[in-house]
């Protein structure tokens, strides 16, 4: 947690962008570089090289004369806003979101309500830019075949965008489908003009418009092929209606696509009960893809031999310009340690217990049997399809508790004070050089007073673990498209 506090004055201060375009850097010739007080900045470059999220060239040097730099590999997690690996806005979210919890006490007390959270002085966030521009039209859309076929098809197909914020999602289709049009709906002004920058910047606004409009004023308007729905629904204040009109609003043969939260349906306790698929997902994150429900058939899951019921599911995936077969070679002598960013995180204080490991100098490698070796079983596999490791421990402890079971005994296992992950990795072909590569982390704790001591814990930990499979995958994407393994 201390380590996100300190990455936001890394964002805010342009700290992180000034050293990744410098390289080799003084604390003096930082602080003059960003305007800042060079003996502030001494201390934070020392905290953020103790924490593994920088590094110093000679450690033994005058304080004045030492250097430091973002290491290569972290530049995309704390600089590149527009790549998937991108992570340093979560500090900023951190501090926004805590910033008006006083008047949240008061408003316990008194029942009133609060005014919304404002974007300043930080400004406004756009952490799904990224997600939308790298995925929405590379990835998502054409998993649903019908659907993208219709997007490159006469005559022109129209797409209403609702709860568009800043465009990205419009503007990210009209890139990858240059034969729409596309109409974005928002009620916040200042997120519509931005939006419209957006498109104007990106060379589509002559296809892509944006409005300050209650989409409520367009049912049963029935001109849209596609209308989409992504990461806005649980803003919306009557979000069955909004689907009721988002229907509505669709021309014959039209889709709707959401991408939302995956949370139940019901209020539930536990997760205890097979056949309740409300309490399966209500304490899932949230999917790293769309939410569709209209994708591909994705047939038989192996983990759900092993944890079909659960408290946390953290789920990423990415598409690898390579066959399958060599795809899934590559994720079977998956090495995390060839990730500097990995080694980074696992360097850091308190992150080594996510992968089940002690407090113990950083290995070479980190291959599936070192994994093994720490703790993790193999579970069990689908050649060329699906592989799946298991853990059993006490993880929101500083050791980690890792406790040895086999592998038979895994899928029973369910003592109260212990908590289980299951870990996978999944390969589905999509043409003769093209793979979806997923991965999915899901934890079952079956105690209540465990899962709280869990969930602070992941709370903490969360955003790292995403880090971390994000990384697996682009290492497996990277390895798989140049031919290794």
């Amino acid at each position: 947690m201390f380590d996100l506090l300190t990455m936001y004055l890394g964002v805010r201060l342009g700290l992180y962008e000034s050293l990744a375009e410098s390289g080799w850097t003084t604390s003096t010739e930082l602080a003059e570089r960003t305007g800042t007080f060079e003996r502030y900045v001494r201390e934070w470059l020392e905290q953020q090289t103790v924490s593994g999220i920088l590094e110093v060239e000679d450690p033994e040097a005058e304080a004045l004369a030492r250097r430091y730099r973002v290491p290569p590999a972290h530049v995309e997690v704390l600089v590149d806003t527009g790549s998937l690996n991108y992570e340093a806005y979560k500090s900023i979210e951190l501090v926004r979101g805590a910033r008006p919890l006083p008047q949240l006490v008061e408003a316990f007390r008194t029942g009133a309500g609060l005014p919304p959270l404002p974007w300043e002085p930080e400004g406004r966030a756009e952490f799904n830019r990224a997600r939308f521009v790298n995925l929405l039209g590379k990835v998502w859309l054409p998993l649903v075949p019908d659907l993208d076929a219709r997007l490159r098809s006469d005559p022109s197909a129209r797409v209403a965008d609702l709860g568009c914020g800043t465009g990205w999602a419009s503007v990210a289709a009209a890139v990858a489908y240059p034969k729409i049009t596309v109409d974005g709906f928002d009620l916040d002004p200042a997120a519509v003009n931005r939006a419209r920058e957006n498109a104007d910047s990106a060379g589509v606004a002559d296809r892509v418009s944006f409005f300050v409009q209650d989409v409520a004023e367009l049912e049963g308007a029935a001109v849209y092929d596609l209308v989409i729905i992504l990461e806005a629904l649980h803003d919306m204040a009557r979000p069955v209606d909004a689907l009721r009109i988002a229907r509505s609003l669709l021309a014959g043969g039209g889709s709707v696509v959401v991408a939302d939260e995956l949370v139940g349906d019901r209020f539930a306790v536990s997760v205890s009960d097979p056949g309740s698929a409300g309490s399966r997902s209500s304490r899932s994150k949230r999917t790293s893809g769309a939410s569709t429900g209209c994708g591909r058939d994705r047939g038989h899951v192996l983990i759900d031999d092993f944890m079909p019921t659960f408290d946390v599911s953290e789920r990423h995936h990415t598409l690898a310009l390579a066959p399958a077969d060599r795809t899934y070679e590559v994720a079977r002598r998956l090495d995390l340690a060839r990730s500097r960013v990995i080694r980074g995180l696992l360097a850091a204080r308190g992150i080594p217990r996510l992968v089940g490991a002690r407090r113990l100098p950083m290995p070479r490698t980190m291959t599936l049997d070192d994994l093994m070796s720490a703790g993790f079983v193999w579970l069990g596999e689908e050649p060329g399809r699906e592989f799946v490791l298991g853990l059993v421990g006490t993880f929101w402890k500083p050791s980690g508790g890792v406790r040895r079971i086999e592998p038979r005994e895994f899928a029973a296992f369910d003592e109260p004070g212990q908590a289980k992950a299951a870990w996978n990795f999944r390969v589905i072909p999509d043409g003769d050089d093209r793979t979806f590569v997923s991965t999915e982390t899901r934890v079952r704790v079956p105690d209540e007073a465990s899962r709280r001591r869990f969930v602070l814990y992941w709370a903490a930990i969360g955003p790292f673990s995403a880090v971390i499979r994000k990384q697996a995958l682009a290492l497996i994407k990277r390895e798989a498209e140049r031919g290794d393994g």
